[in-house]
């Protein structure tokens, strides 16, 4: 180790190969291993691995993140699904909120409600997917990021599926039961079951 270091020494240009080198590799450990899933400018592709009828129109859609990842996705934030042309030859773009956990590894859920034609395009779409294909996804997007502890009490209004963003924040990544201890009123409606 120590001729190692003394040839180091001797030639500064080396140094700085070997360090940046090292930083290569830390980097690329970094992006591969344990760097982030998503991003804001460039879609990426999401097997599905799993899909669960709920209800006659709801499904839970499981996308895999990659072994040993996680979405990551800040409570209270939310991504955007990009599904190719339909018939009228423009891309779909829809946002979600997934239902799982943040800290949740290789995989994240996606609550959907299947609404008929001529709505319900982007619901449709993942509807027909088959296990392995994938969608293509942006994020996180969204202004409210939900804080653990931050607040005694809150209150949250949803209508239809827009109970899924609530959801993020009425089970945290802590623990059901430290959010229970605080009080909170939540209301809610759909014209169906989810």
């Amino acid at each position: 180790m120590d001729d190692l270091v003394n040839i180091l020494k001797g030639n500064i240009a080396i140094a700085i190969g070997a360090i940046a080198l090292l930083g290569a590799i830390g980097w690329w450990l970094f992006a591969a291993l344990g760097g982030p899933v998503m991003d804001k400018q460039t879609a990426r592709a999401f097997p599905l691995v799993e899909k669960t009828v709920l209800t006659e129109n709801t499904r839970l859609f499981r996308f895999s993140v990659g072994a040993g990842k996680k979405l990551g996705l800040p409570i209270g934030r939310h991504v955007r699904l990009i599904a190719p042309a339909g018939p009228s030859k423009a891309e779909i773009f829809r946002s979600y909120t997934p239902v799982s956990s943040a800290d949740v590894v290789g995989h994240f859920d996606l609550l959907i409600k299947i609404y008929p034609a001529p709505g319900g395009a982007m619901g449709r779409y993942l509807d027909s997917l088959e296990i392995g294909q994938t969608i293509d996804m942006k994020g996180p997007f969204g202004l409210f990021e939900y804080q653990v502890g931050k607040f005694k009490e809150l209150g949250m209004l949803a209508g239809g599926t827009g109970i899924t963003p609530m959801y993020q924040v009425y089970c945290p990544k802590t623990s059901c039961r430290q959010f229970f201890s605080r009080k909170i009123a939540f209301i809610g409606c759909a014209k169906a079951q989810l």
